[in-house]
C-alpha cells in the first residue's frame, strides 16, 4: 500500500487528526460561478481543500461504537459541500453505511454512503449539502470534519481522498491552522 500524507494534529498530538491541503483557490462569487476582482485579505475566497485518508488511519470512536477519521477545518470557515472519492474499496462489515459529519451532527454530511466500491461519494439530500435542509455549516471555532466508520471492527483495506469546499473570511491564505 501507498504512504498516503498525514499529520497529526497539535491540539491532539495523540489522535489522528488529517491536515487540509488546498489543491484549489478561486475567487468566485459563491456557487454563483462569476468572478468577482476582489483584494483576498478582505473578501472571502473558496477553495476546496483535500484530505487523504486509509483503512489504518481510523481510530476507536470513544463517543459511539465504530471508528472515525477527523479532518480539522479552520476557525471562520463555511463549508459549502463535501464529497469523498473512493480509490481503493473499503473491505470490513460496514463499508457500505459510512456516515460524514460532525460532533453536532454525525452524518449532516453524508449518509449511509457506500465505500464498497470505488469511485465518487455524494449525499446531495444530508442536511448540510446545497439540496439538504441547510445548504451550508459555518464553522466559527476550529472543528472538524469526521468520516465515520460504524461498526465495531475497523476496516481492513481501503483508500480514500475527502473533498471540502470552504470559504474562509480574512484568511492568511499562507498560514497554518
Amino acid at each position: 500500500m501507498s504512504q498516503l500524507p498525514y499529520a497529526r494534529s497539535k491540539d491532539a498530538s495523540n489522535t489522528y487528526y488529517l491536515t487540509f491541503k488546498a489543491v484549489h483557490q478561486s475567487r468566485d462569487g459563491l456557487n454563483s460561478g462569476s468572478i468577482v476582482d476582489a483584494d483576498t485579505g478582505k473578501s472571502p475566497v473558496s477553495r476546496w481543500l483535500t484530505g487523504a485518508f486509509a483503512y489504518d488511519d481510523f481510530t476507536s470512536n470513544p463517543d459511539s461504537v465504530g471508528h472515525e477519521v477527523r479532518f480539522l477545518l479552520p476557525p471562520n470557515t463555511f463549508v459549502l459541500r463535501v464529497a469523498a472519492r473512493v480509490d481503493t474499496a473499503f473491505v470490513g462489515t460496514g463499508n457500505n453505511d459510512i456516515d460524514i459529519g460532525d460532533d453536532d451532527d454525525p452524518d449532516g454530511w453524508g449518509d449511509a454512503l457506500d465505500f464498497s466500491s470505488t469511485g465518487g461519494k455524494y449525499d446531495p439530500n444530508s442536511e448540510f449539502n446545497p439540496a439538504g435542509t441547510t445548504g451550508f455549516k459555518y464553522y466559527s471555532d476550529l472543528d472538524s470534519i469526521d468520516v465515520q466508520f460504524k461498526n465495531a471492527t475497523a476496516p481492513t483495506a481501503g483508500e480514500a481522498l475527502l473533498h471540502v469546499e470552504v470559504i474562509s473570511y480574512h484568511e492568511d491564505l499562507g498560514a497554518e491552522f
